[in-house]
């Protein structure tokens, strides 16, 4: 993905990768999980219309039992956390509004 975005994105939008010397293999649909990140990593180029930072990071991770109680959804044990962060503009408040809204 950061190689992508790399060879199409603005040049004034700066990649930073940090991923973990011993990432866990992912259990899921290669398609999908490309997907997600390719929509995550476009939404923050689109954040940053002058220019940044994007910085995509992956590490493994272990969630315990009173963590994944938190979340219904949640199973403890190890997983993949894979981050898409960037400097952009961030979302506007009146769409942060409506989002609260519902």
């Amino acid at each position: 993905m950061a190689n992508i975005a790399r060879d199409t994105f603005p040049k004034n939008i700066s990649i930073r990768t940090d991923f973990s010397s011993e990432i866990a293999a992912l259990n899921g649909d290669p398609t999908q999980i490309h997907q997600v990140l390719m929509n995550l990593c476009v939404n923050a180029r689109d954040a940053m219309p002058k220019g940044g930072l994007l910085r995509l990071s992956a590490r493994n991770i272990l969630i315990d039992r009173h963590y994944a109680g938190l979340t219904s959804e949640a199973v403890p044990g190890p997983y993949l956390m894979i981050e898409v962060e960037d400097s952009g503009v961030g979302i506007p408040n009146a769409l942060l509004d409506r989002w609260h809204e519902r």
